[in-house]
């Protein structure tokens, strides 16, 4: 008996929208009232300067899960569940291990990399970064969950939702991709 697995997806299976066009639609308006926010105020959370850094993790927190869950309700809609969206779940600890050997891999090489290429470049201390940055136990803490959060929800709404949602509109998984990379570069790049 052959397995399933064996058994390449068929076009209908693969390019199948995980969510309504619209529902996609509304997505990806509140992505781009969220990034001109952000850019109009010259801040990546307009909070800072008003309300001190814990107010505005908190509220970039609170937006980040707000999204996530705009993406899960549109997928319930279909049926689907977010271990749908984002590829299952781990048969066991090993997989877990193994996945958190490769993200560790990934952080030191990136990290290296980085470091690399900012000083080849001559890359000063940049200043915005500093006046986000943590200060204080509490900031740190605060921050800590910001991040957490923003590893989670950003996989679930640009890799997991628009990723598959780009590529069942243009029946391609590269052009999902790429434009998915677009539209997380434009809500992560540098506002002036």
């Amino acid at each position: 008996m052959a397995s399933t697995a064996l058994i390449p997806p068929d076009d209908e299976t693969r390019y199948r929208m995980v969510a309504p066009v619209w529902h996609t639609v509304l997505v990806l308006l509140t992505l781009a009232a969220l990034f001109g926010w952000t850019a109009y105020s010259r801040s990546p959370s307009p909070l800072v300067r008003s309300h001190g850094r814990i107010a505005s993790y908190l509220a970039m927190l609170t937006l980040e899960w707000l999204q996530a869950g705009l993406v899960w309700w549109g997928i319930r809609l279909r049926g689907l569940r977010l271990r749908d969206l984002v590829g299952g779940d781990w048969p066991n600890w090993k997989r877990i291990f193994v996945d958190l050997l490769v993200a560790a891999g990934f952080l030191i090489l990136s990290n290296v990399t980085l470091a690399a290429v900012g000083y080849l470049l001559k890359v000063g201390k940049n200043p915005a970064i500093r006046g986000l940055a943590p200060h204080g136990r509490a900031e740190v803490i605060v921050f800590l969950l910001l991040s957490l959060t923003a590893g989670i929800c950003e996989e679930i709404v640009f890799r997991g939702y628009l990723q598959k949602q780009l590529t069942a509109v243009t029946r391609s998984a590269v052009a999902g991709l790429l434009i998915q990379g677009v539209i997380f570069g434009v809500g992560h790049g540098k506002r002036s």
